[in-house]
């Protein structure tokens, strides 16, 4: 059991289902390595729950940007998923950073109560589950396509475009540029878009690198000039993003905006 999982999974304030399979990933993750691979059914036991009603939380936890699902499988046999928590998002043991209050992602944390899930695209939807009523957010149209495999930074790729975490990691790693403030539909489909063209970006991992190696260009920063790079305008279309990733701006400073 991993007791940084375990004080991360309990802050956050969340349908009853989703909370418990959040709660008992966290208690199933290793301390030391990270790991996380408990089999739906094994899950079921822990939570008193179908083993349906927890793929369907699971899916909403996914959704929602708050864990990342490795789908594994060997020589045609399923084997259970591996689930990476993103812990980052609460700012677990470092006070004062980044809780997602996106408009139309997430919400606030009232004072005194624990974070508020974000919540990406569609509005939720209620369904009737063992007499309870739950609530359930829909994942952005479209974003259940993405490929399994491994990108060049060594990262995992996940099912769906994980909205929440990027955006996280965008501002974690780039403090000093614009805070995104709204997620609306055209930016979700801007950034779908960008997760979908390249299977080597369809990892977190990728994207964090990214802001890291964007971190060396005094134009994209802003040291060199007015222009200061933002995450609307680097998904905004996708020669943008090639730009940066082939170290344009990282050359010279004429490289034009988009």
């Amino acid at each position: 059991m991993s007791f940084e999982a375990m004080a991360w999974a309990v802050k956050w304030k969340l349908p009853a289902q989703q909370k418990l399979v959040l709660i008992m990933l966290a208690n199933r993750t290793n301390s030391d390595t990270g790991r996380c691979d408990p089999a739906h059914k094994k899950l079921a036991t822990d939570c008193g729950m179908s083993p349906d009603s927890v793929k369907r939380a699971i899916s909403a936890l996914e959704a929602g940007g708050l864990v990342g699902i490795v789908r594994r499988s060997n020589e045609g046999v399923n084997l259970p998923n591996q689930y990476d928590l993103f812990l980052d998002l609460a700012g677990v043991g470092r006070p004062g950073e980044w809780v997602p209050k996106v408009q139309g992602v997430g919400a606030d944390c009232p004072e005194g109560s624990g974070h508020t899930a974000p919540r990406v695209g569609a509005d939720s939807t209620t369904k009737q589950e063992s007499n309870q009523e739950i609530e359930t957010p829909s994942p952005p149209a479209g974003d259940g396509e993405a490929d399994e495999g491994r990108d060049l930074l060594g990262g995992k790729t996940y099912a769906g475009c994980p909205h929440e975490a990027i955006i996280a990691a965008y501002h974690k790693e780039l403090p000093n540029c614009p805070e995104v403030r709204g997620w609306s539909k055209k930016r979700q489909e801007h950034l779908r878009a960008r997760w979908k063209e390249d299977q080597a970006r369809q990892s977190v991992e990728w994207w964090r690198g990214l802001f890291e190696w964007m971190k060396e260009s005094d134009w994209l920063m802003g040291r060199a000039g007015s222009f200061q790079v933002s995450l609307p305008w680097l998904i905004k279309s996708e020669e943008n993003l090639l730009k940066v990733v082939e170290g344009t701006y990282h050359h010279n400073r004429n490289g034009g905006q988009g």
